[in-house]
């Protein structure tokens, strides 16, 4: 019975409100823009129900599963790793050392009756951390 009235809830205010769903990094909510995420950090992806203002209004219904993926990456090998939780509701992710602009980070969940798809999206550029030393670099050998 309880799928059945949240399924109710949803016809009658969830569709008529324009809810989204909402991914919060560190605690912060972000809706838009872009995140920098440094190549040597990571930090914790979460997600929560939002009105079309972009305000709070509860958190998924027990049972409801999240997908997260990399939506676009620009090289070739990954430059972040996501890690889900056990119960998918938040995901790690940490960045691989390799630079990036523009990595989208796409989480989607299946509200029941598993009828409505939902998806929110979040852009990452993976910087340089601060420097800590120097190397000495080495050009191409050339012929004297």
């Amino acid at each position: 019975m309880s799928w059945f009235r949240y399924f109710l809830w949803l016809f009658f205010y969830g569709w008529r409100d324009g809810q989204k769903i909402a991914i919060t990094i560190g605690g912060k909510r972000t809706m838009a823009g872009v995140d920098i995420l440094f190549d040597d950090q990571n930090e914790m992806l979460g997600i929560s129900l939002v009105d079309d203002m972009g305000q709070p209004v509860g958190s998924l219904p027990p049972g409801v599963g999240v997908s997260w993926a990399i939506k676009t990456d620009p090289n070739p090998a990954p430059s972040v790793t996501l890690t889900p939780s056990a119960d998918t509701m938040n995901c790690k992710i940490q960045a691989t050392g390799i630079l990036a602009k523009g990595v989208v980070i796409s989480a989607m969940a299946i509200l029941p009756p598993a009828t409505v798809a939902t998806e929110a999206d979040e852009t990452f550029d993976i910087d340089p951390s601060a420097a800590v030393g120097f190397r000495i670099t080495v050009s191409t050998p050339v012929h004297n």
